[in-house]
């Protein structure tokens, strides 16, 4: 087994490398790194954030090497690869939606223990996350995300 040490090594030297667009490419990349260049590694798990960030502006224009985080919302992927096959798992996490009014609860499955009552409008908040398995790896990643996104909202 690799040294910790190096496998982080090696998640920012292959950024660095290969560039950074999909958080899905870049995990199929390094697990395919892992299990083909590293004796005896048969397979790999590869878990990755994405967050969004923002340069911070000063006098008018973005700054250089100051950002802020833009939002609570998180992309993920999770890749599995065995040998030559790869599975991958996408998602998203702590996508915060407010809807103020025209919000319903009612129909509901009642027990006898049920207190809650039927309302035909209110305030709804809620954080999502979902994630979904691609058929295959021959996917527009990004446009798969904002499809997934845009039907949550």
């Amino acid at each position: 087994m690799l040294p910790t040490d190096t496998q982080k090594n090696t998640c920012y030297a292959f950024a660095k490398e290969k560039g950074l667009r999909e958080i899905e490419e870049y995990a199929l990349a390094l697990g395919g790194h892992f299990v083909d260049d590293v004796e005896p590694v048969g397979g790999a798990r590869i878990a990755v954030e994405e967050y969004t960030w923002e340069r911070v502006p000063v006098d008018g224009s973005a700054h250089d090497h100051t950002w802020t985080r833009r939002g609570p919302e998180v992309r993920t992927t999770v890749v599995a690869v065995d040998g030559p096959d790869a599975v991958v798992e996408s998602g998203l996490r702590d996508l915060v939606v407010l809807t103020s009014t025209g919000s319903e609860f009612a129909g509901f499955l009642r027990d006898r223990y049920t207190t809650l009552q039927e309302t035909h409008d209110r305030i709804m908040a809620t954080s999502l996350t979902a994630t979904w398995r691609s058929a295959g790896l021959a996917v527009d990643w990004d446009k798969t995300w904002a499809d997934v996104r845009r039907i949550l909202l």
